[in-house]
């Protein structure tokens, strides 16, 4: 009897145990790797439209913010130096707090990423080149692309979102459209969302502050749709 009553009690606990956890307030630490975010966080006034700055504002006022960090590249990284900071474990000072990248990714709960368009359109701006010589470099930007997340996903196991390419230039369409297609198929191989910002508008006379807020609304429909069920 004496055993059986341990059992009935340790099941108990087990259970409420289970309940505090499932119903624990959830808050979101959020990670963005991104070349192209204006965002800085030490700056949160409001006059200035970031899909970043949307979030991070969105989640603050459902007080479901735990972190947010952007500060592990920026405009001038390549792909492959985001490989090597990640292989390197590169570290960056918060308010005098040491956070590596690798600790970041572990802990991410949502990891948003959106890089590679400065080294695409660079290429894209030299007159010199021709169509075949285009479209091997993208295939070259792919293949970095594809290691970046793979080393990614060894670290992030939670969601992660690839925001794709997007031009106002209708001559560099094809060119985007190409890459956005390849990406998409590496995005769909590790298990990641990929949102095609190209394939969003018909119109390409937008906005830089509409496709920001376009950008925010479809990471926030994966937060409400995954992280705070």
């Amino acid at each position: 009897m004496k055993i059986k009553k341990i059992l009935v009690i340790s099941i108990t606990i087990f259970l409420v145990f289970l309940i505090y956890l499932t119903t624990l307030d959830k808050k979101v630490y959020l990670l963005s790797l991104s070349t192209n975010s204006s965002f800085d966080l030490l700056n949160t006034a409001d006059d200035k439209k970031d899909y970043n700055k949307i979030i991070n504002n969105y989640l603050k006022k459902k007080d479901k913010l735990e972190k947010n960090i952007n500060y592990f590249v920026d405009s001038k990284d390549r792909i492959t130096d985001i490989i090597y900071k990640i292989q390197d474990n590169y570290t960056i000072d918060i308010k005098g707090k040491k956070q590596t990248i690798k600790n970041a990714l572990i802990k991410a709960d949502l990891l948003t990423i959106d890089i590679g368009i400065n080294e695409l359109q660079s290429m894209l701006l030299l007159k010199n080149n021709t169509i075949n010589e285009i479209y091997e470099y993208i295939d070259e930007l792919i293949d970095d692309y594809e290691k970046l997340l793979k080393l990614l996903r060894e670290y992030c196991k939670e969601d992660i979102v690839v925001i794709g390419y997007y031009s106002s230039d209708y001559n560099y369409e094809k060119y985007i459209n190409y890459f956005n297609k390849k990406l998409n198929e590496i995005v769909k191989e590790n298990n990641i969302i990929f949102i095609d910002t190209n394939e969003m508008y018909e119109n390409k006379n937008l906005s830089y502050e509409k496709e920001e807020i376009d950008v925010a609304t479809e990471i926030i429909k994966v937060i409400e749709d995954v992280l705070l069920k």
